[in-house]
């Protein structure tokens, strides 16, 4: 039975960070052949900053994925996450999660809650496609 539909992937790069460093982050939890997509923006403050994206769809991608956030987190951070379901799922089954992109970048990952981070949503499945159906495959994952 297939539990998830897709992964997205989502971190920001700024003019003082070198783009080798943010991508070894990202490779954190990236599929080895990802291909990064690149979006210039404007920032509040002036200089250019990067958004840069990637979406697994195929299920040898997501399993790749779901396999390095699984063997990269510790067993209390999956506690954490199986515990925080409800904050972390939208109403569309999106499972939200934020890993710092500092601690990444030296071979961590480690959940974040603010600042340079990592966004990280995966588009649970379930049938029926219900919330709460959805919530406890979520949960399954991280147990």
């Amino acid at each position: 039975m297939k539990v998830i539909h897709n992964i997205s992937v989502e971190a920001f790069m700024y003019p003082t960070e070198d783009q080798k460093r943010v991508r070894k982050a990202l490779n954190l939890v990236l599929p080895a052949k990802a291909k990064l997509k690149r979006e210039e923006m404007e920032s509040y403050y002036g200089p250019k900053i990067a958004r840069l994206t990637f979406k697994a769809d195929k299920a040898p991608e997501i399993k790749e994925m779901l396999q390095k956030v699984i063997g990269g987190l510790s067993k209390e951070e999956r506690r954490e996450i199986a515990g925080t379901i409800d904050q972390r799922m939208d109403e569309e089954g999106n499972f939200h999660l934020r890993f710092s992109k500092q601690k990444a970048y030296i071979g961590q990952l480690a959940l974040a809650y603010k600042g340079d981070v990592m966004k990280m949503s995966i588009k649970i499945a379930s049938f029926p496609a219900t919330l709460n159906n959805m919530k406890y495959n979520a949960k399954i994952l991280f147990e």
